[in-house]
Parts: C-alpha cells; sequence; structure tokens
C-alpha cells in the first residue's frame, strides 16, 4: 500500500503539507503520464499520510542533521529488503536518541569534509 511517511524532527503544525505533497504528486502525474481521469486522481487523494512521531530536535539548528539522520536510517533498512511493515514498529520516538544526532552526526560531516578536502 503506498503511503507517505512524514517525518519532522520539530514537531508542529502541518496541517497544509499533506494536500500540497498529494497535488505535487498529482501534478507531476500529469505532466508524464496521459491518463488524468478522475479515479487516477483519487488514488492520490487517497494515499496514506502517516505523521511519524520520531526522535526530536532540542534547538532549532539541528532539523538538518536530523533530516540526513532519519534518511540514512531509513534507507539503510530499505536496502536490507526489510518489508516496511516490518519497519513500522520502529519508526517512533525510541528509534534512536538525539545525542546520536547531535553528537554523532556533526563528527562525520566534518571528518567527511576534512576528507574531501584533502583528496
Amino acid at each position: 500500500i503506498p503511503r507517505i511517511l512524514h517525518m519532522d524532527s520539530l514537531r508542529g503544525s502541518h496541517s497544509a503539507l499533506e494536500n500540497c505533497i498529494k497535488r505535487y504528486l498529482w501534478e507531476d502525474w500529469k505532466q508524464h503520464h496521459n491518463d488524468h481521469g478522475k479515479d487516477v486522481f483519487t488514488k492520490f487523494d487517497r494515499l496514506d499520510f502517516i505523521e511519524l512521531k520520531l526522535p526530536q530536535q532540542e534547538n532549532f539548528f539541528d532539523c538538518g542533521l536530523f533530516l540526513l539522520h532519519y534518511a540514512e536510517l531509513f534507507l539503510e533498512h530499505v536496502s536490507n529488503s526489510s518489508p516496511l511493515a516490518n519497519f513500522e514498529g520502529t519508526l517512533n520516538e525510541g528509534w534512536f536518541h538525539p545525542a546520536e544526532v547531535t553528537l554523532k552526526k556533526r563528527n562525520q560531516i566534518r571528518k567527511l569534509i576534512r576528507k574531501i578536502a584533502n583528496d
């Protein structure tokens, strides 16, 4: 079942986000496919939009680090060919400790920048 997983490290009001994403997907579909029928639009409109409750940043400037960490962990799991259904129990506030992001991710990025600069 196709679904949209909303991963937000700074919980707030995103009431318009669901419709905005669905509209974007619909418009992209129309540009690349000839089928613009109402039943196709209905499929986009019926996509599940799931606002996940994930580990949260404790400030207003770590959102990029959290985004990278969410994507990295999620894609690692998907690349291991595990069905998404098996992962849903993991996508919660206990997924990882926020310090894992604020401390480790910064150091990883710093090391990567130094490595690229030295190569």
